[in-house]
């Protein structure tokens, strides 16, 4: 009778058996001697008489025990070694659900998908397109332009404010003096007059004044040399202006004046007699000459005292009216008030 003697790994054999069939494909028996074999797991496979099953490749999967095969995973799809059906997941730029069967998604142009996995796609976010399907990122527009979220064409991509050009193209800055307001493809424009604008400007500001500027600041390009506000700068500026104003309204006056002292002496005249009217009419040309004087000082010097002056003289040579007199300084001091 012959010696019983052990199955070889991958092999096996029932009690008072003859033989030492080998494991089925599906099936692995990594120890000699062993009465039976056992399925290989989720993931892997094996052939007749392996004493180890093997791994699924990359790709590939399969989804039960006791696999002779691997499958081979859905287009677009990707899964690593010793996967199952679930491991199969949609390719960068493509989408779906894991674990069916069903072919992964394109992602069409204007989208973009950078990572593996069920995840949808996303738009191409603003300032940037891309023009292909299937894409795992998207293309920034050239310097200085911009798009849309999901554009998928570069003629999509326009210049920004304060830059021109051709869609798609370079972008140039509008130089100082021109602005461009918004995106696209138009010419820069000039500024308005009495506007100024600085390099790649979207608008025009204007121009500022002597009132706000201090110092040596220089002007900016483009605006016209300021003359100064008088009545906010220049601080003898106003002093002026009041005596300008002050001598119109002492000559409306001083006009009013020597018509009622020409009425006087002509009345005069009638009532005393020639001599008398002539007397008076001479002390009203004394008057007349006064004024003139204060009139110069008045031109030299704006102030108070050249008129307190003219009323001193006046009170001493003249003795034709004193209320008219008390009259005239009473008005015209008034205008210092």
């Amino acid at each position: 009778m012959m010696p019983c003697s052990r199955c070889q790994v991958g092999t096996f054999s029932d009690r008072g058996s003859s033989t030492c069939p080998k494991c089925a494909s599906g099936s692995f028996n990594p120890e000699n001697g062993s009465a039976a074999c056992w399925a290989c797991r989720v993931g892997t496979y094996s052939i007749l008489g392996m004493s180890m099953c093997t791994l699924c490749s990359e790709g590939h999967y399969s989804n039960f025990r006791g696999q002779s095969s691997c499958q081979k995973c859905r287009n677009n799809s990707f899964s690593k070694v010793g996967s199952a059906a679930a491991g199969c997941t949609c390719n960068l730029g493509y989408t779906g659900l894991d674990g069916t069967t069903q072919d992964c998604v394109v992602c069409l142009a204007g989208t973009y998908k950078d990572v593996n996995g069920s995840a949808a796609c996303s738009k191409c976010s603003e300032g940037k397109y891309q023009p292909a399907n299937g894409s795992r990122a998207c293309i920034n527009c050239p310097a200085f332009s911009g798009s849309i979220a999901a554009s998928f064409n570069v003629s999509d991509c326009t210049c920004e404010p304060g830059y021109t050009g051709p869609a798609g193209g370079n972008c140039s800055a509008c130089a100082s003096g021109f602005f461009k307001a918004a995106y696209g493809s138009g010419a820069c424009r000039r500024c308005l007059s009495n506007m100024f604008s600085n390099v790649s400007a979207s608008t025009c500001s204007i121009c500022p004044t002597l009132v706000n500027i201090t110092g040596n600041t220089t002007l900016p390009d483009g605006c016209p040399p300021q003359q100064p506000n008088t009545t906010l700068v220049d601080s003898t500026a106003a002093d002026r202006a009041a005596a300008i104003k002050l001598g119109k309204d002492t000559a409306q006056l001083v006009s009013t004046v020597v018509a009622g002292a020409v009425g006087a002496a002509v009345a005069g005249a009638m009532a005393g007699g020639a001599g008398a009217g002539a007397a008076t009419l001479i002390e009203q040309v004394q008057f007349l000459t006064i004024i003139g004087t204060v009139g110069g000082a008045q031109n030299a010097d704006p102030g108070r005292a050249p008129f307190h002056s003219f009323f001193s003289q006046m009170h001493c040579h003249s003795s034709f009216s004193l209320s008219l007199f008390l009259s005239l300084q009473t008005n015209v001091v008034s205008l210092f008030a």
